[in-house]
């Protein structure tokens, strides 16, 4: 039986991969010609690879004599208007290879990225992170009480979002239209295609200058007020008021790549965001409401923090100071780590910065499952933790795996210790008393030869628990013995693993007049 025959054109991509691979399942020959080599990822063993010279037009002419059942041509055209040429522009006068691969009379020719089809359109699957996102889409729309549509007035009405507003129709759920960057007069092209869509209500919107806000505001402020007897009479008095307790934010912060999305989906046992091998994937700070043990947690997942030397464009800046906001506003900070590595040394200047901030820290050692000597990793990893981050003792590890959804039961308890301990108060006479043996067991070094008297201490603020000592000369107090009083702290008060602080004070003299 004679096999199919297809001369895949500009095939080094996304798209010629995907189609090679699939004719190479169907047992087809298959040969692609380009002006450069493919990459490994992207090469096929079975696939005779081309690689053709812009300036060596016969041999190009010479290989498309060839017998060929189908010539897909994933090249693009010429702009001349422009001055842009592609492979082909060079060839015959021709303005793209279909006018050549015409002349040869080859029986089925098929372009892919343009408006001429001959034959039938051939398309690769999409890609998993496609699929994903719109996956994610359908599911915020199930969830949705009132969907907010923005299309681009400077764009006009596409054909992709007419396909989306009759799936919104069918739906049946009030939507409102917004259309975006209607700044001046540039959303007048818009504005006009809009009526297409067949939404009632549509808002001329700058998200960019916040025109439009109002209006915005007014519309759900009145969806809300009609809707406002229908909510009373469908709230369950019978379930628990989580209002009742705090909200605990819980940021998941670390190097990209470490499992952040994975783990938030393990966490709350759905997936809720989307994740990919490729880094990069999370580009906004993605917050989720769930409870445990009837404890609400806001749990927030974030961009991954690269080193600032290799941040260069403005896309991942923004999605950096996101992360950093995420960090300022949490309760808790898991810094996610791969097991396998250990910590680097990127992820000790990230939980320096969380220390720094006063938040709770907990490292997350990810990928656990694929760690073959795990004593030696947990040896390492505390070894590390104790040499360069000696400013926090006892720093609670989880070790697991957000892939298979192990040990997720023990990180939400340390979150839960952790914010328990963080809002601990202790009365300053406990305080003065605990502090009576320690200086008279170890009393401050001296200085100038005079005694640094330390007179008392109380706790003035929670979250982190920060502490004010009472002295003589602070100035003059070195620093080890405030790192002893803060290590005593921690461990007679239960604060391990606490970024605690102390503030060093001078106590007025009642001989001065002030």
């Amino acid at each position: 039986m004679k096999k199919n025959r297809i001369l895949i054109t500009g095939g080094t991509g996304f798209i010629g991969y995907h189609l090679a691979k699939k004719c190479v399942s169907l047992n087809w020959l298959v040969d692609s010609i380009s002006t450069k080599s493919p990459s490994n990822e992207r090469k096929l063993k079975k696939v005779k690879y081309l690689k053709i010279d812009i300036s060596k037009k016969k041999d190009l002419i010479k290989n498309l004599s060839e017998d060929y059942d189908y010539v897909v041509n994933l090249a693009g055209y010429v702009d001349h208007s422009k001055k842009k040429k592609t492979l082909y522009s060079h060839f015959n006068g021709c303005k793209n290879i279909s006018e050549i691969f015409l002349k040869k009379k080859i029986k089925k020719f098929i372009q892919i990225g343009s408006s001429i089809e001959y034959g039938k359109n051939l398309s690769p699957q999409k890609e998993n992170l496609d699929n994903d996102i719109k996956v994610q889409t359908d599911l915020a729309i199930n969830d949705a009480d009132l969907i907010i549509f923005v299309i681009d007035g400077r764009a006009g009405v596409l054909p992709v979002e007419k396909d989306f507003s009759k799936k919104l129709k069918i739906i049946d759920k009030p939507v409102i239209l917004l259309i975006n960057k209607c700044e001046g007069y540039g959303g007048i092209l818009g504005q006009s295609e809009s009526s297409m869509l067949g939404f009632g209500t549509s808002i001329p919107f700058s998200a960019e200058h916040g025109d439009g806000l109002s209006d915005l505001y007014d519309e759900l402020k009145n969806y809300f007020i009609r809707d406002k007897n229908e909510i009373i009479d469908n709230s369950n008095i019978n379930e628990p008021k989580l209002d009742l307790f705090p909200t605990i934010r819980l940021g998941i912060i670390g190097r990209p790549n470490t499992g952040k999305s994975t783990l938030l989906n393990s966490i709350i046992e759905e997936k809720r965001v989307v994740t990919s091998s490729k880094a990069g994937t999370t580009r906004d700070a993605i917050e989720v409401i769930w409870s445990y043990n009837n404890q609400p947690f806001c749990i927030v997942d974030t961009a991954g923090l690269r080193r600032k030397a290799k941040i260069s464009n403005v896309l991942e800046k923004s999605m950096i100071s996101d992360t950093l906001k995420t960090v300022k506003y949490s309760n808790i900070c898991i810094l996610m780590i791969d097991a396998s590595i250990g910590l680097e040394k990127q992820d000790l200047a990230i939980a320096r910065m969380i220390v720094g901030e006063g938040r709770g820290l907990i490292i997350g050692a990810n990928m656990w499952d694929k760690v073959i000597n795990k004593d030696e990793t947990k040896n390492n990893i505390f070894h590390q933790l104790k040499t360069s981050l000696s400013q926090i003792r006892d720093v609670p590890v989880a070790f697991m795996s957000g892939l298979h959804g192990t040990g997720m039961k023990i990180l939400m308890n340390i979150a839960l210790d952790i914010r328990a301990r963080l809002d601990i108060r202790i009365s300053t006479g406990k305080l003065n008393r605990w502090l009576i043996p320690i200086i008279e067991n170890n009393p401050a070094p001296l200085y100038k030869g005079k005694v640094n008297r330390i007179r008392y201490i109380t706790q003035v603020n929670v979250r982190p628990p920060t502490f004010a000592v009472f002295m003589s000369s602070p100035e003059n107090l070195p620093e080890s013995y405030a790192r002893f009083l803060k290590s005593a702290i921690m461990d007679d008060f239960n604060l391990a693993g606490l970024p605690i602080r102390l503030m060093l004070r001078k106590g007025n003299n009642p001989y001065v007049e002030g």
